[in-house]
């Protein structure tokens, strides 16, 4: 393994990592989904399902924080894991937090897996959620115009690329993008994927099985939304809060994507998170955990008070 250069306060996960066994895949996703949102006084909770483009209908779960008013900001945020596992319990109390510090409600999708279900299925699953939200912002109780997407690692990928599909299928875009160490570049060329191949949670390894499993018979040039860092053009998309750990494989993608926003004319907040490894907020509410959720609120915080009518 490379030398250690990760922060203390996440000496826990030196041993984590993301099992990639297609054999186990079924047994790990459905243990996982026994997991839930923890109850939370401050907290009401809705469900529904969405139809998907193919008719499958989409799990998703609606937070709405108690004294929150019609016509809310909203936050769609879609889970990690490698486009292969569920959500865990790190990733519900962070979003709780979301939903309670923002003000805002959140919609949680439960997208469909790899290796069962491949690209593009995720992709359209998360994109019908947003089409899905912002058609009936009325009926939710949702400000059309303060729609914001969000997600880490996985999920920022989706996120992302919600964010062209409606560009290019002609939708209004979601107001802004929160994305936390998002996979970017199915290419896999930076410095750091390269590099980081021995890594707590989340390293080149399991990049390459990743995208093996998402997707098995895409050609060159037919990736399209999965790698978003490969559109032909990022013009037209929204701000952003991106946000890149210290040590993973993820590290440099992520840092150029927020670049290439930049360049094409989007506002990008960027942060790098020192001494930090992918997923960084399994280990619970250490300091760097704390300071991150709470600069994410403040973004969030900043680009629905941006888009106040």
């Amino acid at each position: 393994m490379e030398e250690k250069k990760y922060d203390s306060q996440f000496e826990k996960l030196a041993h984590t990592r993301f099992p990639m066994v297609r054999e186990l895949m079924s047994g790990i996703q459905e243990v996982l989904r026994m997991q839930t949102f923890p109850a939370n006084e401050r907290l009401r909770f809705g469900y529904a399902k969405v139809r998907s483009f193919d008719g499958y209908q989409i799990p998703v779960t609606v937070l709405c924080p108690e004294g929150s008013v019609k016509d809310a900001e909203c936050l769609i945020y879609y889970h990690g894991g490698g486009f292969v596992l569920p959500s865990d319990i790190s990733v519900y109390r962070a979003v709780e937090k979301y939903a309670i510090e923002v003000g805002c409600r959140v919609v949680f999708p439960d997208y469909r897996l790899a290796p069962e279900y491949i690209y593009p299925t995720q992709h359209e699953d998360s994109y019908t959620v947003y089409k899905w939200v912002y058609d009936n912002a009325a009926t939710l109780g949702i400000d059309p115009a303060k729609i914001a997407v969000g997600g880490e690692s996985a999920g920022g990928n989706l996120a992302a690329a919600v964010c062209q599909m409606a560009r290019d299928r002609g939708v209004q875009v979601p107001c802004f993008q929160m994305l936390l160490y998002p996979v970017t570049d199915r290419r896999m060329i930076t410095e750091s994927s390269q590099r980081i191949v021995d890594a707590p949670v989340w390293d080149r390894k399991h990049s390459e099985i990743m995208w093996q499993w998402l997707t098995p018979h895409v050609a060159p040039g037919e990736f399209c939304y999965a790698s978003p860092m490969e559109a032909e053009s990022l013009e037209g998309l929204p701000d952003a809060y991106v946000e890149t750990c210290d040590y993973d494989s993820l590290h440099d993608e992520g840092e150029a994507y927020a670049r290439a926003l930049k360049e094409a004319g989007s506002k990008v907040e960027y942060h790098f998170i020192e001494g930090t490894v992918h997923g960084f907020e399994m280990a619970g509410d250490t300091p760097i955990v704390i300071e991150s959720i709470k600069r994410r609120c403040q973004a969030l915080k900043a680009a629905f008070e941006g888009t106040a009518r």
